[in-house]
């Protein structure tokens, strides 16, 4: 079910990936600099596959990924993030995760990922099979009834 305005916040897609924004990470204006939001991200994304157990060795990689800018976050700043995966199959991850800054969080920038499976030794894409992709498929039946909201969620492997 869409939400209008937000991505789900809970402790369902919370994960333990909680940075505080450093002074390398911020621009002159010591706001947190728009590369570090894709690294924020990578970096949940990590924590994720990790919460669920999936080894560090399982080749990924994103193919395709919007991110939305929506508010700006001082230097100094604790950053809490969630992941909520939409869909797992063979062909690939499909996530939409959410980037809060603060003390008491508020909504700063929102990723839609698409991942995939690949052969390390050619770089080629390949299926997401075994152990992982059952954990992955399993995160997104618990996630399957969480809101989405308008305008994010076409960003699946149809769209590659």
């Amino acid at each position: 079910m869409p939400s209008p305005d937000a991505p789900y916040f809970g402790a369902e897609v919370t994960n333990a990936c909680r940075p505080t924004v450093v002074p390398d990470w911020t621009d002159y204006n010591d706001h947190f600099n728009v590369a570090y939001y894709a690294q924020a991200f990578d970096m949940a994304a990590r924590q994720f596959r990790g919460d669920l157990g999936i080894a560090e060795d399982v080749p990924l990689r994103t193919a395709r990924s919007r991110i939305d800018y929506l508010r700006e976050i001082p230097g100094g700043a604790t950053l809490t993030m969630t992941t909520q995966v939409l869909s797992a199959g063979a062909g690939g991850l499909h996530l939409l995760q959410a980037l809060y800054a603060g003390e008491d969080p508020y909504l700063a920038a929102i990723e839609e990922r698409f991942d995939i499976a690949f052969a390390p030794a050619t770089g080629s894409a390949c299926a997401l099979a075994g152990a992982a992709l059952r954990d992955f498929q399993d995160a997104a039946a618990r996630h399957s009834g969480l809101a989405v909201p308008s305008g994010w969620g076409g960003l699946g492997a149809e769209s590659r």
